[in-house]
């Protein structure tokens, strides 16, 4: 049970035509979803119709988003332990994901950041967990904060179950 690793990360690496979900567990990082959407690229023929194509795409998109949240709500909803999500992928697919995505609220607020990477596989995670050290180190610090202020206000207020010292 101590060996256990308490710092457990969800991990959504997110483009147009490709997902992969994991976790990042202490050091190492989990692969647990990897998604094809098969949406198509844009068409250069057409006429009238290239902006109805458009429309489907964008339907397509919207989809593929909805199946990605929904897998992540079975994943991540009841995991007690997930101190938070990280969301990357190229361009604005990532915003559009969350925004139009359909993610529960309670999840929605686990997003601890949105970084901008190159790819949405298992490469893209590596990337993800990288550009993230700084939102990683902030969780770090905001927990030793939290237990610090814990230690000043007993001081201040039960100072016969506190003590601390000097070494010399």
């Amino acid at each position: 049970e101590m060996m256990e690793e308490k710092e457990v990360y969800g991990l959504i690496a997110i483009e147009r035509n490709e997902a992969t979900i994991g976790l990042l567990i202490g050091k190492k990082i989990k692969v647990l979803h990897r998604f094809e959407s098969y949406i198509p690229g844009k068409t250069n023929k057409g006429g009238q119709s290239a902006a109805r194509y458009g429309r489907i795409r964008e339907g397509m998109a919207k989809e593929f988003f909805r199946k990605i949240a929904d897998v992540v709500k079975q994943e991540f909803f009841h995991m007690k332990e997930l101190k938070g999500i990280i969301v990357g992928g190229p361009g604005p697919t990532k915003e559009d994901f969350l925004k139009e995505g359909n993610l529960v609220t309670d999840l929605k607020e686990k997003v601890l950041g949105v970084k901008d990477i190159g790819y949405a596989d298992e490469h893209g995670l590596e990337l993800l967990v990288e550009s993230s050290e700084d939102l990683l180190a902030e969780q770090e610090i905001h927990k030793e904060k939290k237990i610090l202020e814990k230690f000043l206000n007993m001081l201040g207020k039960e100072k016969d179950k506190t003590s601390y010292r000097k070494d010399n």
